[in-house]
């Protein structure tokens, strides 16, 4: 939460309203639980779901993370009031490996290094 005017710098957002909390619900198709780390409200109608994750090296999303990416996306959505757009953004310690669960989950993508810029 100390670092979310940086993310929205990185994210090309800084002027847009936001509101952001951590979150927690149930996708209610299939009944299961998720954790949001970060999830920003913007006023334009999109909602970033950031996923936050430490690595020693670039981050890789395997199959198995991927159906929990997806889990955590439909409880989102389930459980808002309004519809709006939802990307998937991972902030992570040294980036994303490209795979084709990144590619077709990930909108935006992260480093610590965005969080410490002199902005």
């Amino acid at each position: 939460m100390s670092h979310v005017q940086q993310i929205k710098i990185a994210l090309g957002i800084a002027g847009v309203y936001t509101e952001q909390s951590s979150w927690r619900g149930k996708n209610l198709k299939e009944g299961k639980g998720a954790q949001i780390d970060l999830l920003i409200e913007r006023s334009d109608y999109v909602t970033n779901i950031c996923e936050i994750k430490f690595s020693k090296s670039p981050f890789t999303i395997s199959k198995k993370y991927a159906e929990k990416l997806k889990n955590k996306i439909h409880a989102v959505q389930d459980n808002m009031k309004n519809k709006q757009t939802l990307f998937l953004t991972l902030i992570t310690t040294f980036g994303l490996v490209e795979n084709q669960y990144s590619i077709s989950l990930v909108q935006n993508s992260i480093t610590m290094d965005a969080l410490f810029a002199d902005n």
